[in-house]
């Protein structure tokens, strides 16, 4: 009790000291805020975490590195156009996507994060099974993700990406991280 006596007066004169300091400058600025662009072409470089379903119904899922580049182009604050390449781990083949996707952003408070989610199609390249060829088929992608934002044009990424199975071309997922910049 000894030491909040003695602790308490100091604390309150120093608050003063500060709120004093503060208002004899003019009104704290706000926090700087980040608003990306609204509009441009972009590219992504991402690097992470990958998974194939490798057999049918006993599914089994290789995983191990996966990495994609993207490029794109954001039409207005909301919606955007990527198209990708994402190398995935290595199950029984090579195996590799190619997309073309519309990007759905909704930015977050002071503008300086963002959310979105994407869908289109993609190439794939892959096999199910051991001891079969790859295959390369027409398949359905997703994603969803966050950007945080740096400057206008400079940006970090965490995104999660799919692909629906099609025939013995299996089906493929990504956890990735990367930086994002508009040229």
């Amino acid at each position: 009790m000894q030491i909040f006596k003695r602790i308490a007066p100091i604390a309150l004169l120093g608050a003063l000291g500060l709120s004093t300091a503060a208002f004899a400058g003019g009104a704290v600025p706000a926090p700087h805020s980040v608003m990306p662009l609204s509009s441009g072409l972009y590219g992504e470089a991402n690097i992470g975490v990958g998974w194939v379903s490798t057999k049918g119904d006993d599914i089994r899922r290789d995983d191990g590195l996966a990495g994609s580049f993207i490029l794109g182009y954001k039409f207005a604050p909301y919606w955007a156009i990527d198209a990708g390449y994402t190398m995935m781990p290595h199950a029984y083949v090579h195996t590799w996507t190619t997309h073309l996707a519309v990007k759905g952003i909704l930015p977050l408070g002071d503008g300086s994060w963002d959310v979105f989610a994407k869908a289109g199609g993609a190439i794939a390249s892959g096999a199910r099974l051991p001891n079969v060829n790859s295959t390369t088929n027409g398949v359905f992608y997703y994603g969803a993700g966050f950007t945080r934002w740096f400057q206008q044009d400079f940006g970090a990424i965490l995104q999660g990406t799919g692909t629906t199975s099609n025939g013995n071309t299996p089906a493929m997922y990504t956890v990735t991280l990367g930086l994002t910049y508009f040229f």
